[in-house]
């Protein structure tokens, strides 16, 4: 996995900046990769050790993935390319992975 390699420093920016957790950061690498690369692997793996929903709700509230965004009835389907980042957030992530966004 070479995709979004971060500094510890870049990584503490986000985390300060946007006041999420590590895990919520980690969700967010996971959900990019499925989505920008293909990579659903890993998000499948993590889906099943962690209650994706809720972190999902929590990064809505915080404002990093849009509050237009229905989030799926649990049992339902979730098609991660239909989960819309904040554009703001997601420049500034690709811009601390050092890749262009």
């Amino acid at each position: 996995m070479e995709h979004f390699k971060f500094t510890i420093e870049n990584e503490l920016v986000l985390l300060e900046k946007y006041n999420m957790t590590p895990t919520e950061l980690f969700t967010v690498r996971v959900v990019l990769l499925a989505k920008e690369e293909g990579e659903y692997e890993w998000l499948q793996r993590f889906a099943q050790t962690l209650k994706l929903r809720d972190i999902l709700v929590s990064l809505q509230e915080k404002g990093i993935i849009l509050k237009s965004w229905k989030l799926p009835k649990e049992g339902t389907r979730l098609i991660v390319e239909d989960i819309p980042f904040n554009q703001n957030f997601q420049k500034q992530f690709f811009r601390a992975s050092f890749e262009m966004g």
